[in-house]
């Protein structure tokens, strides 16, 4: 499944769990064959003091030899570092 097909319905799973953790990010993460993100926030949705954003993020999870990438965690964290940053407003903390 590649992050630009992701179906409508885990984005809301996402915007859901938000809603229920209270929390403002929300990132769905699935292996692909290539990395890959896209992310996007919701309207307030009342309830809430934040926008709730929600991001779609696709890791690779194999090295060049095609063998299970004995860093892949390392580069998940990365990955997400990245994302979040873009979630950040440009003055924030």
């Amino acid at each position: 499944m590649e992050a630009t097909k992701t179906p409508e319905t885990d984005l809301k799973q996402i915007f859901v769990y938000n809603l229920y953790w209270e929390a403002v990010h929300g990132i769905l993460l699935f292996p692909a064959r290539a990395a890959n993100q896209a992310i996007g926030a919701y309207h307030d949705y009342g309830q809430m003091p934040n926008s709730i954003h929600c991001g779609i993020l696709s890791c690779s999870i194999l090295d060049r030899n095609q063998l299970l990438d004995a860093n892949l965690g390392v580069r998940v964290l990365r990955q997400l570092t990245v994302l979040l940053d873009q979630f950040s407003p440009p003055n924030a903390p």
